[in-house]
């Protein structure tokens, strides 16, 4: 169950269950096996794009001539970036963050794409541009008020967080200042609007990078299964007084996470014992530190978890199945064993078949929640450029995955969580890493997957999710 509601005006995020990264995809390092793609398999290139494969990619008529507009957009942008003195080139993402706003304000039904692992290098260099995960913001025709045009409900933004606005094209990152603070107040579908808080004015294709994110009334629920004379317990529970939405249960069985107490170490686990951390030693302050803060980023999580969509019109159907490999002599019966909608061993494969049971079209978006705490976009792959992730009614799409564990874990409860809409969205290449990652845990916010719609629509659209578990065992 993803989640429960009217119990003392709270909205409880659902239990743990969630499927493993693999190792062979193309982009991310994580994902689909055998994905189709039209993009190169190596990973040294840039992919610019005028226009997705739905949408028309159109001319332009300026005083010297008549060109595509991308490519005017392009070219312009190109010079300029040439022009401009400073520490810090321009990356081929930086470029074409301006050229999509300004081909998107001369032809709203066309959006330019860029993809490729090196869209995040300098211009024509070799050297990576480190990137801050972040989303456009754009001045409002309101006083005091700035907007997120295609950042909405669907990807994460909620009423209250607070994000820091920096200028166009900015490095994030290195102590550079924000140009200003702002809080998203109303938040639809495909679009926000936020409050100043401070410092402007806000520029057309700035930078907000998450700040402070608001959960609202939902909570995540926590157990401590810590003794009570253990100095461990009060530490802990006073670093996570910080975080309101964080709320202590004594009955396990409801929790989303459980910290456990094990010789001079603690671990995170989900109720029904799964390991979701590698032991957490130390002495006892730096023992209560480091889990909170690993708490804290499960919120995140946990937060996307459980979005979902009662009230929309439209239905999908989402199935997993092991296909039967010659010499495969690992098999598992496929049958549900607690939460588990599938069972695999380590390396086996697995189909996801998504069929679209509305009466429209819808785009299929796919995330990976692993038990590693990483989140990641399994389809369309990030690489993929040229095809459509457009479902039509009554069509299935199977896509076949791998079954691998997270590197510093035994057993997996993976979600494959499904989010079809009515308009296309672009998810950046960003997602949130896990604890197999080699990041260092520590206080502070991680940053969810962002999606910007690629037509600015005036009405809302639709969007609905479903979600199934698969449990990886070694």
């Amino acid at each position: 169950m993803l989640s429960a509601r009217g119990i003392a005006q709270e909205r409880f995020i659902g239990q743990a269950s969630t499927l493993p990264p693999d190792a062979d995809s193309v982009e991310a390092g994580r994902g689909l096996v055998n994905a189709k793609t039209f993009a190169p398999e190596a990973d040294n290139y840039v992919l610019l794009a005028a226009s997705m494969a739905s949408e028309t990619a159109k001319e332009y008529t300026a005083e010297d001539g008549t060109y595509g507009v991308m490519t005017y957009c392009l070219t312009r942008q190109l010079s300029r970036a040439a022009k401009t003195k400073g520490p810090a080139p321009s990356s081929y993402r930086d470029i074409m963050d301006l050229v999509q706003k300004e081909v998107h304000d001369i032809y709203t039904s066309q959006f330019p794409q860029i993809v490729g692992r090196n869209s995040d290098k300098y211009l024509f260099g070799n050297q990576v541009k480190i990137s801050t995960p972040y989303i456009l913001a754009s001045p409002s025709v309101r006083p005091g008020m700035a907007s997120f045009p295609y950042a909405g409900v669907v990807a994460g933004v909620t009423s209250g967080s607070v994000y820091d606005v920096y200028a166009p094209g900015t490095a994030l990152g290195g102590g550079v200042k924000p140009v200003a603070q702002v809080q998203a107040s109303t938040v639809r579908v495909d679009g926000s609007d936020a409050r100043i808080l401070s410092g402007g004015p806000i520029a057309e294709g700035s930078r907000a990078v998450l700040k402070k994110r608001d959960f609202g009334n939902r909570t995540l629920r926590i157990a401590l299964k810590i003794k009570s004379g253990d100095t461990v317990l009060p530490a802990l529970r006073s670093a996570l007084a910080k975080f309101p939405y964080i709320k202590e249960t004594p009955t396990p069985q409801i929790a989303n996470l459980v910290v456990s107490e094990e010789v001079s170490s603690l671990r995170i686990l989900t109720p029904d014992g799964t390991p979701l951390s590698e032991k957490i030693e130390g002495k006892p302050a730096e023992r209560a530190l480091s889990a909170a803060a690993q708490v804290v980023k499960w919120a995140n999580w946990f937060f996307e978890l459980a979005q979902e969509n009662p009230d929309s019109s439209l239905k999908i159907d989402l199935t997993l199945t092991h296909p039967k490999i010659a010499g495969d002599s690992r098999d598992v019966p496929l049958k549900q064993i607690g939460p588990a909608d599938l069972i695999l061993r380590e390396g086996q494969a697995v189909v996801a078949t998504i069929t679209n049971r509305s009466t429209v079209p819808v785009y299929v978006y796919v995330l990976v929640l692993s038990s590693d705490r990483s989140i990641e976009v399994l389809f369309p792959p990030p690489n993929q450029s040229g095809s459509s992730n457009e479902l039509e009614p009554g069509k299935p799409l199977p896509l076949t995955a791998k079954a691998t564990l997270p590197s510093c874990l035994n057993l997996s409860k993976d979600s494959i969580k499904v989010i079809a809409t009515t308009t296309p969205l672009q998810l950046t290449e960003y997602g949130q890493k896990g604890i197999c990652d080699s990041v260092t845990a520590s206080g502070g916010y991680d940053q969810l997957v962002h999606a910007r719609n690629l037509d600015l629509v005036k009405t809302v659209s639709d969007w609905v999710t479903i979600r199934k578990v698969l449990e990886i065992q070694k």
